[in-house]
Parts: C-alpha cells; structure tokens; sequence
C-alpha cells in the first residue's frame, strides 16, 4: 500500500520545491479549466508525476513541463481509456503558491450555541 506512494513522492520530488508546491495546490478543477492548444517552450523540463498503479487501463500518465526559468509551468495529461491527452496552462510558481486551498467550515455543534 505504501509503495505507490513513495513512488509518487520521489518522482515529484524531482521538480523544483516551488513547482511542486504550487502543483500540488492546483484542484484537478483548477487544471483541467485551463486547457492550451499552446506549446511549451521547447527547452522545458518534462517531469513524470503519474501515479503508479496496477492497471495499464485505468488512469493516464501525467507530466509537469517546467519552464527554464522555473517561474511557469503546464501540466500533460496522456491519453488513457476515458479521455483525451491534453496540455493545460501556464500556471505561474507564484500565482498557484499564493491561493490558499479551499476547504469547507469546521464542523459546528449545535449543542455548543
């Protein structure tokens, strides 16, 4: 059960710390609202991030494209048996690092009123 995610981990880890950052911010909301017919630079960084699973059927790869200077990145979606590829952003480092995430109100007792 833990191997996937150690997985997971360590290829993340091989983005930027402010890439991952912002990355792992980013609703999969937030993302698939800024699909591009744009390419990356051609000298950006490709980095796997897919999470590993059993299945070759289920799921599809996903990459970070970082930019050389680190201060944008896109996120690619492959293929998988349910969706198309795709290429969504730019999303800026600092942009994605300063939105807080959205989490709904604690939980109120009525009996503490």
């Amino acid at each position: 059960m833990w191997f996937p995610i150690v997985v997971l981990i360590a290829q993340l880890s091989a983005a930027p710390a402010p890439v991952q950052k912002a990355y792992q911010k980013l609703t999969s909301q937030q993302i698939e609202a800024k699909r591009t017919t744009a390419q990356p630079p051609k000298d950006a960084r490709k980095i796997d991030v897919s999470a590993k699973i059993r299945s070759a059927s289920f799921g599809h790869k996903t990459w970070l494209i970082v930019a050389p200077d680190g201060k944008q990145f896109w996120v690619e979606y492959g293929r998988s048996t349910n969706t198309k590829a795709g290429v969504f952003g730019p999303f800026s480092v600092d942009e994605a690092a300063a939105k807080p995430i959205e989490s709904p109100p604690p939980p109120q007792d009525p009996k503490l009123k």
